[in-house]
């Protein structure tokens, strides 16, 4: 019973991981392109 807990935890906070860093890839792509507008 104990293996499915920590199984259920370790993939919740995987799925929050990959979702914070694809928050985080186009927060940088966003910043990069209002730069770039910013130039012209």
């Amino acid at each position: 019973m104990n293996y499915y807990l920590f199984a259920a935890y370790a993939l919740v906070w995987t799925a929050l991981f990959i979702y914070i860093f694809a928050l985080h890839r186009k927060q940088e792509a966003i910043e990069k392109k209002l730069k770039d507008l910013a130039e012209k």
